[in-house]
């Protein structure tokens, strides 16, 4: 390696140490990037639509367009469910459906969060972080607190970066798919650094 390479790597490397140390300084900028990743079609295209119908449906790709064979929370889906296509873990072949489990959640099946989190991909910072700490829209089944019950909701949230393989896997789609911004690791981090200052609001 010569000099001048020596050198470039250096700055890169220090360039990209320092951006990481700017991005997570504060709970709010760690939550800018929360916010971004949560906004990306490998999020978006999980938590779904409603549609003029009422149908609370799950979009694929990065245009995300509305997922094929009438998938749909709101309709039963008889003689179907998702693991019927999505398996354990994503096919070599680009554009298959895509697979995810692991060991820290061993009853994991591949589904849809409930409509009450729906993300629309135009929704901005400020408005994603108060639809998080809303009880109403941060789960139904799955209580995972709030405003109300911020040791609950650290709890939760804590748990669904560092365990569901669902979050994990939008950082590794499989291929013929852009990953979520950044890595499991940033968002992890990203994720504790805002909890760690309460969850403030951007």
């Amino acid at each position: 390696m010569t000099a001048h390479v020596r050198i470039l790597c250096g700055v890169l490397l220090s360039v990209s140490s320092l951006a990481s140390a700017q991005e997570f300084k504060s709970p709010e900028q760690a939550f800018l990037h929360l916010h971004s990743v949560a906004i990306s079609p490998r999020c978006v295209n999980c938590h779904g639509k409603k549609l003029s119908d009422g149908r609370h449906v799950p979009t694929v790709g990065d245009n995300m367009q509305v997922h094929p064979m009438h998938v749909s929370s709101s309709i039963p889906q008889l003689g179907m469910n998702c693991t019927s296509c999505h398996q354990r873990k994503n096919f070599a072949t680009p554009h298959l459906p895509p697979g995810a489990a692991n060991d820290l959640m061993p009853s994991f099946l591949w589904h849809m969060p409930h409509e009450s989190m729906i993300i629309p991909s135009t929704i901005t910072p400020r408005e994603l972080c108060a639809k998080w700490l809303n009880p109403e829209s941060n789960g139904i089944e799955i209580k995972r607190g709030g405003r109300n019950d911020m040791v609950l909701f650290k709890k939760q949230f804590e748990r669904h970066v560092e365990a569901d393989p669902l979050l994990h896997w939008a950082f590794s789609p499989g291929p013929g798919r852009k990953s979520a911004p950044g890595t499991k690791e940033m968002f992890i981090s990203a994720m504790k650094t805002w909890l760690s200052g309460d969850a403030p609001c951007p």
